[in-house]
């Protein structure tokens, strides 16, 4: 195999694989980015309402890990001017989530309360990790592709 097979092999490799870290990066970015709008527009806009938790299902992750991860998938209803509404959410178990039959207070937003959260158990840390993460190696994963194009077309 000569220099410039090896180079075109390593072009066709490298370039689709670069593409799955740039989208992995970007939903990432674009997850977690979006997540910090719903709670930052919550805080600054949101209606505060009184929900009544109706399920409450615990969970725990599955892995070889000695800390294993576990957490409850709550849905709670509330009422607003506009209807009722339900929504389903997962908190870890160390923030000592509702059971069913409680109360919660949900913040909504006025124009459309189907974007609602109980901020009280919100995932503040997580949304900031993976806006910046997935930034990270999407950024870095552009620049790798960026670098290989005009390494292609420089050598043609």
């Amino acid at each position: 195999m000569d220099e410039q097979q090896r180079k075109r092999l390593g072009f066709m490799i490298g370039l689709p694989l670069m593409l799955v870290f740039l989208g992995a990066g970007g939903t990432g970015a674009w997850k977690g980015g979006s997540g910090l709008w719903l709670e930052y527009n919550l805080e600054r806009h949101g209606m505060v309402a009184s929900a009544e938790v109706t399920h409450s299902v615990a969970r725990q992750a599955r892995g070889q890990t000695q800390h294993k991860r576990a957490w409850r998938d709550v849905t709670y209803v509330f009422t607003t001017d506009s209807g009722t509404w339900r929504n389903t959410v997962d908190i870890e178990i160390h923030q000592r989530p509702p059971r069913a039959g409680d109360e919660i207070r949900v913040h909504y937003l006025p124009g459309n309360p189907s974007m609602n959260l109980p901020m009280d158990y919100r995932k503040g840390w997580w949304n900031w990790f993976a806006a910046g993460f997935g930034s990270l190696v999407a950024l870095a994963s552009g620049f790798v592709i960026i670098g290989m194009v005009v390494t292609r077309l420089r050598d043609r």
